[in-house]
């Protein structure tokens, strides 16, 4: 059986953050499933998140057509670190400008 499996990233208040597809958005990407006990791994880059909880729920879904498996706040993970080199805070959740740090770089004329 071949199924979509996407995650979605709220924050520690419940606030969308982020959303990934294996299959979803992508039909080359579907997650082929075996009888019995499957395991699936995947990575997603957290080194912009602000400091604080945030919350991951899975779908499992034969896109377009049915949904087999929603499971809301299934893990969860905080997000601590100190300062970049030379910085003298981190962007945290609780300071209410959202919870991805943007990188800016000053260019002078």
């Amino acid at each position: 059986m071949s199924v979509g499996l996407d995650l979605r990233l709220t924050d520690g208040i419940g606030n969308p953050v982020g959303f990934g597809s294996l299959g979803t958005l992508n039909a080359k990407h579907l997650i082929k499933l075996k009888l019995g006990i499957n395991t699936i791994s995947f990575r997603m880059p957290i080194n912009q998140l602000a400091i604080g909880k945030y919350f991951i729920s899975l779908d499992l879904a034969k896109p377009d057509v049915e949904y087999y498996d929603k499971i809301e706040n299934c893990l969860a993970f905080e997000v601590t670190r100190p300062p970049e080199e030379g910085g003298i805070v981190v962007l945290s959740q609780t300071w209410g400008f959202g919870c991805f740090e943007i990188n800016l770089e000053a260019i002078s004329h």
